[in-house]
């Protein structure tokens, strides 16, 4: 998986404990991807972590970060995922 220094950012940024971390940008800046990404690197070295990411609907879920996910984190950590669930 490519990152950015937005991958990098927040990783550091959970790893320290860090609460809330605001990033900025335009549309199709990779916000969503490095950060989905950040947190399958978090829970693939934390053994039994759970992660979940909402949103404020299915729709809207299932147009961006579930399908960003499905594109471009999930291939490169589907070995270190035991169970994957999402609903339709």
């Amino acid at each position: 998986m490519k990152t950015s220094v937005i991958y990098e950012n927040t990783l550091t940024d959970l790893r320290f404990g860090v609460r809330r971390i605001r990033h900025q940008g335009g549309q199709y800046s990779g916000k969503t991807v490095n950060i989905l990404g950040a947190l399958a690197t978090l829970a693939s070295e934390e053994i039994g972590s759970v992660s979940t990411v909402t949103s404020m609907s299915f729709p809207h879920l299932k147009g961006g970060a579930l399908r960003d996910f499905e594109m471009y984190v999930y291939p490169t950590f589907k070995d270190s995922i035991l169970r994957y669930n999402k609903t339709d």
